[in-house]
């Protein structure tokens, strides 16, 4: 609400973001490192915060989601949609770094952990980003092994994203 601590926070801190991003990351540090194991309530809340900054489309605040995505307290398709979407506006910082946390969710969740691997590739060159070799050739094998074609489709534009990199030590996914 208008007379909330936070909302003041975020009207008086408005020509300094990076206030925005820091707590944004130190949130995501908070879920992270609060295990398996969140309060209902808790929940509730952080995504109704979580909804409320992505209609803000901060990209200084979003790209700070790298905790959030590794927070297993979170529903794991939740996380997922949630980069996805914050992914249509801007890149996730430490994102190369973060491939671990969508292979874990791999098994359960091909369709969606493919999806943001495919976003993740249309921003890496723009944005620098290194993509392991190893997890970027697991996630590419799962999707294309998928019966589903919409995720073969996001695995190979994710391919050929990576190679026009010049990532050619992704040429061949069966080694």
């Amino acid at each position: 609400g208008q007379d909330s601590l936070l909302e003041q926070f975020y009207q008086r801190t408005d020509k300094k973001r990076e206030h925005w991003a820091n707590l944004f990351d130190d949130i995501g540090h908070r879920l992270w490192n609060s295990g398996k194991n969140l309060n209902r309530n808790i929940k509730d809340r952080i995504i109704a915060f979580f909804e409320w900054r992505l209609k803000q489309e901060e990209p200084t605040e979003l790209r700070q989601f790298t905790f959030w995505l590794e927070a297993e307290g979170l529903d794991a398709e939740w996380r997922l949609e949630s980069y996805s979407k914050i992914s249509d506006v801007c890149m996730v910082e430490g994102a190369g770094i973060r491939l671990r946390a969508l292979c874990d969710m791999l098994p359960n969740h091909t369709a969606n952990v493919v999806e943001c691997f495919f976003k993740l590739t249309k921003w890496s060159k723009k944005d620098n980003l290194y993509i392991q070799t190893e997890e970027a050739k697991t996630i590419l094998k799962a999707g294309r092994e998928s019966s589903d074609e919409r995720v073969q489709q996001n695995a190979a534009q994710a391919h050929e994203n990576l190679l026009r990199e010049g990532r050619f030590d992704l040429l061949d996914l069966d080694d």
